[in-house]
């Protein structure tokens, strides 16, 4: 690539991204490669403004680069917009790193200041180095494909014009040009996982092969193409092994499984609905004779039967834990309430819809607790003479399904459960001769009294 072609090459770069009569917000710490970007839309007379964080992680020196981006914006005759940020003070809060507080502080500034100013692009200087430095992280961490693809062009409203100029070739039109710009000392730091990679092993690749950067960009390209191809082919398949029932996605475990790469289909298929590499080698085991298996994302869940997986929204899911800190508490959750009724004595019938029960007062310690069920709860089922019996064995004994399972719900006092509501009471909290006190548990939908909505 030939220096004085970079100016074309970055206008055509820009327009493969949008339009050239929009309007552009640049991000411009003051380094090489944001200062040369500035330049680059000055001389095409592009529409923009500059806008610069301030972390304040350098001391004096993140305030002289504030000084310093102001003073280009004003030399390009552009707005500009600056803002600071706590970002240590921001990292501890969050319990992340500097490089993630970082970013998320500055993404959301952008985007705050290009919605009220009208500006229909927010642009960063990534460049080719970046985005080859990114590849090789990625794969030391372990990927797939998309790990491969670098550092996209274009996401929502951030576009990355300079991805086609490594940062020597920047660097030599930033010196042809006179083009001045900030040096940041913690560049050189190598505390950075990025900085090791770019002083460590990308020095070392590049002794090896000075076109390192440009061949691993060709083939970043060609795998961008080969994920279109993939995508194509997923929704081809999805239409042979993939059908709706209403808003549940039924697929097929025999078609499944008369295709090659039914993990990755899956995979690929599945990640939208948040599911993860290890749910789907799960799922890919369970398609031949497991039936009831449950996997769960934030939002969605499959359940496993003998012929297909059904891809389900979640509803009315329960996994939140609510106290009642006296009788008195009336608690509204997952669209159900809970409340309590108090009695002198005992009632002279005890026979109740599923959703009530009777409990003797003296017996329960508040507060108590409304939960899901766990692994390994254990309690001593009403009748059955206090013998213990594990929760998974009660399910199986009265054949709950799966989905029945899920919306099990305990009351629990001191550790202890006192009733698994809708289903079955604990001996240990039963109306006696001896009760001086009843509560009335009650347990109803927000809509009506059926337990299951």
């Amino acid at each position: 690539m030939k220096n004085e072609r970079i100016e074309s090459l970055f206008l055509d770069q820009l327009s493969k991204l949008c339009a050239t009569e929009d309007r552009f917000l640049l991000a411009v710490s003051g380094g090489l490669d944001s200062s040369v970007m500035a330049h680059l839309f000055d001389f095409h007379n592009l529409d923009f403004a500059i806008a610069h964080c301030n972390f304040q992680l350098r001391g004096t020196e993140s305030d002289a680069d504030e000084k310093w981006v102001k003073n280009l914006a004003e030399n390009l005759n552009c707005p500009f917009f600056s803002v600071r940020f706590e970002t240590q003070q921001y990292a501890d809060e969050h319990k992340i790193s500097i490089q993630l507080a970082a970013r998320e502080l500055r993404y959301e500034w952008l985007e705050k200041i290009r919605q009220e100013h009208d500006y229909q692009y927010i642009v960063t200087a990534h460049h080719l180095t970046d985005s080859v430095e990114n590849v090789f992280m990625n794969i030391t961490r372990g990927t797939g494909i998309r790990g491969l693809l670098g550092i996209p062009p274009i996401r929502g409203r951030i576009i990355r014009p300079l991805l086609f100029a490594s940062r020597a070739v920047l660097e030599k039109f930033a010196e042809e040009q006179e083009i001045e710009y900030r040096l940041d000392a913690s560049n050189a730091e190598e505390k950075y996982t990025r900085n090791k990679f770019r002083h460590r092993i990308m020095s070392e690749l590049a002794r090896i092969n000075p076109a390192v950067e440009q061949n691993v960009g060709d083939m970043m390209e060609r795998f961008r193409q080969m994920e279109a191809f993939l995508n194509f082919s997923i929704g081809k398949i999805a239409e042979e092994v993939v059908s709706q029932k209403g808003d549940d996605f039924i697929i097929s475990k025999e078609k499944l499984s008369g295709f090659p790469g039914a993990e990755y289909f899956l995979f690929e298929w599945l990640r939208p609905f948040g599911f993860n590499g290890t749910q789907v080698v799960d799922l890919v085991q369970s398609i031949e004779n497991q039936s009831g298996k449950l996997f769960v994302s934030e939002k969605f869940e499959i359940v496993s039967t003998a012929e297909s997986f059904v891809l389900s929204r979640r509803k009315n899911i329960f996994y939140e834990e609510l106290e009642i800190a006296s009788p008195d508490d009336v608690i509204y959750f997952s669209n159900h309430i809970f409340k309590i009724e108090q009695m002198a004595g005992r009632p002279d019938n005890l026979e109740s819809p599923r959703n009530v029960a009777f409990v003797d007062f003296e017996k329960l310690i508040f507060p108590l607790k409304i939960r899901g069920w766990r692994a390994g709860d254990k309690f001593q089922p009403l009748g059955l003479g206090g013998k213990k019996q594990k929760l998974q064995d009660f399910f199986s004994n009265n054949k709950l399904s799966v989905f029945e399972k899920r919306k099990v719900r305990i009351l629990e006092s001191a550790g202890d459960i006192v009733w698994i509501i809708g289903w079955r009471l604990d001996e240990r909290f039963k109306i006696t001769e001896k009760t001086k006190k009843t509560l009335k548990l009650i347990f109803e939908s927000v809509n009506d009294s059926h337990l299951d909505e």
